[in-house]
């Protein structure tokens, strides 16, 4: 994972040149889903780190004045992506590829267009697509996604203008990258006081675990998360039943 992101930010650096035209690195996808049974509690998040997790998003503890001045724009940001990761799953890349076209605020849904697993349609909960919408609405109109576009859901942000960014070489608003959401998930979980690693991907698993655990079908499980494969899933379920022997994971 660290060698790729190291290769994105080096084609990165020589597309931002014109050397190259596109950055080849940029669509590797790595696998996210761990292949054995070795899942531990360590690689989930409780339900008392992610209510620590949400409250801090509010607060501006270890925040500086400047980013103190900024966060009228990025609170409701950072909760939608943790919201977005925490209830349904998405990997990182899917998160960060959302794009407009793929939103229906008036249908509560969006759309998951994935290369690497189940590309699915997802329901939100009428408060999270508020708090989706709100966030949206509360960019300048000037650099804010047009509906319905290409145009990037989520958008990377200046904090030294106090606005969020403008992609001149394509005319559209710049997507907040994979670097950066991870970045932000650091940040907040420092600011929160939690274990350090918490990542994306704990939040993901942290998803489909819970689904297993309030007795969803697997089938349904597998699609939400967009696994291609069964296996994937067996690995969570042979989890869940050796912290809960009495769990069929049927």
């Amino acid at each position: 994972k660290r060698i790729l992101t190291v290769l994105k930010r080096f084609y990165g650096h020589f597309r931002e040149l014109g050397i190259v035209a596109a950055n080849p690195a940029a669509n590797v996808v790595l696998n996210e889903e761990p292949t054995n049974n070795s899942l531990s509690t360590n690689d989930f998040i409780s339900d008392k780190e992610s209510t620590r997790l949400f409250r801090s998003v509010f607060s501006s503890v270890g925040l500086s004045e400047n980013q103190q001045r900024c966060r009228i724009y990025l609170t409701e940001r950072n909760l939608a992506i943790l919201t977005l990761f925490l209830h349904y799953g998405p990997t990182l890349t899917e998160l960060v590829s959302i794009r407009m076209r793929d939103v229906y605020f008036e249908r509560n849904n969006i759309v998951i267009s994935s290369v690497s697993s189940l590309s699915r349609t997802i329901e939100l909960r009428e408060t999270d697509m508020k708090l989706l919408f709100s966030y949206y609405r509360k960019i300048p109109q000037a650099v804010r996604p047009h509906r319905h576009s290409n145009d990037p859901l989520f958008v990377a942000f200046d904090f030294q203008r106090n606005t969020y960014r403008w992609d001149y070489s394509n005319d559209t608003p710049k997507a907040l990258t994979e670097i950066a959401v991870q970045k932000m998930i650091r940040q907040e979980i420092q600011r929160a006081g939690l274990r350090e690693g918490i990542s994306a991907q704990h939040l993901r698993r942290t998803c489909i675990l819970k689904m297993l655990e309030r007795g969803e079908p697997n089938e349904k499980v597998q699609t939400m998360a967009g696994l291609k494969s069964k296996l994937s899933l067996k690995t969570y379920i042979h989890f869940l039943q050796q912290k809960s022997p009495g769990h069929p994971g049927e």
